[in-house]
């Protein structure tokens, strides 16, 4: 799951650690094509929604049934106050993505889970527990989209930095250490103030697990999801392991 401590920590920031405003129109662009490619889709889940990205992006792209869930709170209260804002109406729900069926009783058509949130899941188990609860919550004929790094790539490549952003004086650098003995990286969001002399700065970590394409697939495969493709980002481009920086993962 999503470590709530760090995630809390850096919300006040959270637009400008994760790049929003470029983020936003990756995920108005995917969800006009989710649009186009399932004209029948009537409702979204967005899992591990955070400040509501995806799921805003849905509301407004037309689907009539919109959810977003994530277990971090001062997250889900800036999502509920961007869909007031924006006058869509989305629900909001507090729940972890390995126990997506103790939140939910409802099923969707369709299912996202974005932002490379997937890699939370560290501990045994974790990820063929939110595979059956993503099973579960789909209507029959129902399609999941995982989007996450192309960790295999980037773990050869032995690249660290995931982004750069900054906000006047203030620098934001987003980065990930090796692998350790358990097969964790740890990712670490890193705030610079230059205002300061010297310049102040701020470290938050968290552990992901750099789950690779194919263990997600199988996964997928063994909680009764099938025709599982794999495409390079948000644009439906036939996947290249190595040369894509991130995969989407798309099953039924």
């Amino acid at each position: 799951m999503k470590t709530k401590g760090f995630y809390e920590s850096l919300a006040a920031d959270y637009a400008v650690l994760t790049d929003a405003a470029t983020r936003q129109q990756a995920a108005a662009r995917f969800t006009a094509a989710l649009r186009q490619r399932h004209p029948h889709a009537r409702s979204v889940l967005d899992v591990a929604t955070g400040t509501g990205l995806f799921a805003l992006a849905a509301a407004t792209a037309g689907f009539p049934v919109v959810a977003g869930l994530d277990p971090a709170a001062d997250l889900l209260a800036q999502a509920r106050q961007a869909s007031h804002q924006a006058g869509l109406n989305i629900r909001w729900l507090t729940g972890r993505m390995e126990i997506l069926a103790e939140s939910t009783t409802d099923r969707f058509d369709l299912l996202l889970c974005m932002g490379n949130s997937l890699p939370h899941l560290t501990a045994p188990g974790d990820l063929e527990r939110a595979a059956a609860g993503f099973r579960a919550c789909l209507n029959p004929g129902g399609t999941l989209f995982l989007h996450l790094l192309n960790y295999p790539r980037l773990l050869a490549a032995g690249e660290r930095i995931i982004g750069v952003t900054r906000d006047g004086p203030r620098e934001f650098i987003r980065f990930q250490d090796p692998p350790d003995s358990n097969g964790l990286i740890r990712f670490n969001a890193l705030t610079v103030d230059w205002s300061r002399t010297p310049p102040g700065h701020t470290l938050a970590s968290t552990p992901l697990r750099p789950f690779a394409p194919d263990v997600v697939a199988d996964a997928l495969r063994q909680a009764g999801f099938n025709a599982c493709r794999l495409h390079d980002g948000l644009e439906f481009r036939p996947f290249n392991g190595g040369r894509a920086d991130t995969v989407l993962i798309e099953a039924r």
